[in-house]
């Protein structure tokens, strides 16, 4: 699965990151291999940068119970929410 950043100019594959966090109200992907942050997303308050924590752990659970329900090989299954988008601040509510 990928995410998308909130203003949309980067792309992360969630094969490559080890930890997503909330940093000063932005949630943040890091890759242990480079131990570098990427800002995916900034959040007016913490409450909603941790509900969009939420929404991308729903998003993968919803693509992991699909993927195992096929077993090891879904390629060509274009049913998957491969993509997560980080909702704009005014599309959270809390």
């Amino acid at each position: 699965m990928i995410i998308r950043s909130q203003d949309k100019k980067i792309i992360v594959n969630l094969n490559n990151i080890d930890t997503i966090d909330i940093a000063d109200l932005q949630v943040r992907c890091f890759n242990g291999v480079f131990d570098t942050a990427v800002v995916i997303g900034t959040y007016s308050t913490e409450e909603k940068a941790i509900k969009v924590l939420d929404m991308i752990q729903d998003k993968y659970a919803e693509y992991a119970k699909v993927a195992s329900a096929f077993g090891e090989d879904i390629r060509g299954l274009y049913v998957l929410p491969r993509v997560f988008q980080m909702p704009q601040d005014e599309e959270v509510e809390v």
